[in-house]
């Protein structure tokens, strides 16, 4: 399956070109783009500067339906975990461990168990981090600290920064995307979430290979008396600067930083009767036929797992050019979730096997059912086709 946006990547756009449309939070929602624009790395720039002009640049009045699905491009892992904390906090581990080096000390707060993913909330502190110390002569020459050192900057992760080992193997991540990071708190340090899968593992014939682990093994099945063994290690720190000016935004220059490399490590052990996944799998095993013009589409609907922070839906269909296959979820309420990512997780002649994730800003704790509701998207013909006949509901037990 095609991500349909990722021809959006390296769109650049200029907010301040576009004419504005008056409404009454117009200047605030301005100001908060702007904000994003300028403390996020490119492609998350260039995600919201696209948005900006849907919203600044169209001359059509924005209901509140249209305005809270825009709020929802601000959400990110951090922020849902934050509106969630009643909700997950039975299924939070704490550790409170900290560790230090090269003068950053990072203090690793709680992990969560989420299908099969690890979300590790951190904090980190770089406030004793000094470039023109902290980094050899020659690291200073190449990150051109001369040009950022003396300003404001502020720490981050990259998708590539953690590394996860459960009992000493290395779990491997699929779809790794960089971890999530708050602006600076008010004592000049960061609140980090990081999103890590565990499902995979390097193969032994070929380290770039990798195997989903299988039914019978962690965290798809966990053994209630075993101590597990985790060694959380995050290899290398991303220094960026701050703040830049409108012209350094408009121009791209401006943007200095330096990858900080070092071992910060905790391990903790964990028995498994304290590993809650916050997950609950619900097998579902359903086929629908949909009916595009004068075709029938067979959408296999396999299972769906669900949390207080994340719904995924697994499903398949045969794939065939110009459209694809989504769902709307609502709860017993009638509010709708707002969809995360769809992604492949294979693909095999033209059976395009999806995944389709969304984070939970609805309240999840008194939610009695969940509605799924197919839709076909046809890019070609652009027209999205709802199907309420063919919904599929979920008792949800807690």
């Amino acid at each position: 399956m095609k991500d349909k946006y990722s021809i959006l990547n390296e769109v650049k756009v200029n907010i301040d070109e576009y004419e504005e449309v008056k409404f009454d939070n117009n200047d605030n929602i301005k100001q908060r783009m702007k904000k994003k624009l300028r403390n996020r790395k490119p492609s998350y720039r260039n995600a919201i500067a696209v948005a900006s002009a849907v919203i600044l640049g169209s001359s059509v009045m924005l209901n509140e339906n249209v305005w809270a699905h825009v709020q929802s491009i601000w959400y990110t892992i951090d922020e849902v975990f934050s509106l969630k904390k009643e909700e997950v906090k039975d299924y939070t581990y704490n550790i409170d461990k900290t560790v230090e080096d090269k003068n950053i000390k990072i203090l690793f707060k709680s992990i969560m168990l989420d299908d099969g993913k690890l979300i590790i909330d951190a904090n980190i502190d770089d406030t004793k981090f000094n470039p023109f110390e902290d980094l050899t002569q020659k690291q200073q020459k190449d990150w051109s600290v001369d040009k950022w050192g003396n300003k404001e900057t502020r720490v981050s992760l990259g998708a590539d920064s953690t590394e996860i080992y459960v009992d000493g193997v290395k779990r491997t991540y699929f779809n790794n995307s960089a971890p999530n990071s708050n602006d600076k708190n008010d004592d000049k340090t960061t609140d980090v979430l990081i999103e890590q899968s565990i499902e995979a593992i390097e193969s032994d014939k070929d380290e770039h290979y990798l195997e989903k682990v299988n039914e019978n093994q962690f965290p798809n099945n966990i053994d209630i008396n075993k101590m597990y063994n985790f060694k959380i290690k995050i290899n290398k720190l991303h220094i960026v600067e701050s703040e830049y000016t409108d012209e350094e935004s408009k121009t791209g220059e401006g943007s200095y930083g330096a990858v900080v490399e070092g071992d910060w490590s905790v391990d903790v052990s964990i028995k498994g009767e304290d590993l809650i996944n916050a997950s609950t799998n619900y097998e579902i095993n359903k086929d629908i036929d949909l009916e595009l013009d004068d075709r029938k589409i067979n959408v296999s609907v396999d299972n769906i797992s669900i949390s207080p922070v994340y719904l995924g839906l697994d499903y398949s269909y045969i794939n065939e050019d110009g459209y694809s296959i989504e769902f709307k979820v609502f709860n017993d309420k009638g509010e709708e979730y707002r969809w995360v990512s769809i992604q492949s997780d294979s693909y095999i002649g033209k059976i395009d096997k999806a995944n389709f994730e969304m984070k939970l800003i609805n309240s999840y704790k008194d939610t009695k059912y969940i509605k799924l509701v197919p839709t076909i998207i046809h890019y070609q013909k652009g027209k999205t086709l709802v199907f309420e006949d063919k919904s599929i509901e979920i008792e949800i037990n807690k």
